[in-house]
Order: structure tokens, then C-alpha cells, then sequence
């Protein structure tokens, strides 16, 4: 959330390249932890997540524990695709909003107590 008063608030929705938040996928085994973003207004990118973990297409992406910000546990999308460079530390992947941002017309603010 950018501005908030008692009857108004601005927010950025997710697909805005400025956006990033910790982000985890849901698997069997170990979560896949990693930051999604925000990719040139259209996408959302799952970035950082480390390459000993089981990423593959399909899979919830929901919203990482930020104490405070974020509760856990939000869905977020799904996996698209996934890429695993050789050479790279981390993997990342495209992920699929679960909502259709342009048939968005309202939102629901969650705000701590």
C-alpha cells in the first residue's frame, strides 16, 4: 500500500514492476522460497529460489511470511514455466496471476489491528 487514510488508500497491484515480495511455492517437500515481482506491467516473475529445490510448473505460489506487511498463506497464481540454468545459483520462474487483473474492479484491504 502506497497512501492510506480512513476512507481512501493507493495501492500497487503486483503486476507493477516496482512490486516485490517474498513469495514461497507449495510442494511435498521443502518450500521453495524465492521473491516475486512485478515484470513490465503484464507478468509476475518468481526470482531466487534456491536450485536444490523442486520447482516445476503447476505449482501454488502463495505469499511468504512478512510479519507485520504480509500474512502467509495468500494464493498468488501458479507456476508457468520454469528456468534452471546450469550456470545460474538460483532458478526463477513465470507464474500466472490467479485473478484477471483486467477484470479487476474492486479490492479488499487487509489491515493489521
Amino acid at each position: 500500500m502506497l497512501f492510506r487514510s480512513e476512507r481512501t488508500a493507493v495501492l500497487r497491484l503486483l503486476f507493477h514492476p516496482a512490486t516485490s515480495l517474498p513469495a514461497e511455492v507449495l510442494n511435498d517437500e521443502i518450500p521453495s522460497k524465492g521473491l516475486l515481482s512485478g515484470k513490465t506491467f503484464t507478468a509476475l516473475e518468481f526470482t531466487d529460489v534456491p536450485r536444490d529445490t523442486p520447482l516445476v510448473a503447476g505449482q501454488d505460489v502463495i505469499t511468504a511470511s512478512q510479519p507485520g506487511i504480509l500474512p502467509p498463506g495468500l494464493l498468488i497464481g501458479q507456476v508457468m514455466t520454469v528456468k534452471d540454468e546450469a550456470h545460474e545459483p538460483f532458478q526463477q520462474a513465470r507464474v500466472e496471476a490467479a485473478f484477471d487483473p483486467d477484470r479487476l474492479y474492486a479490492v479488499s484491504l487487509l489491515i493489521p489491528r
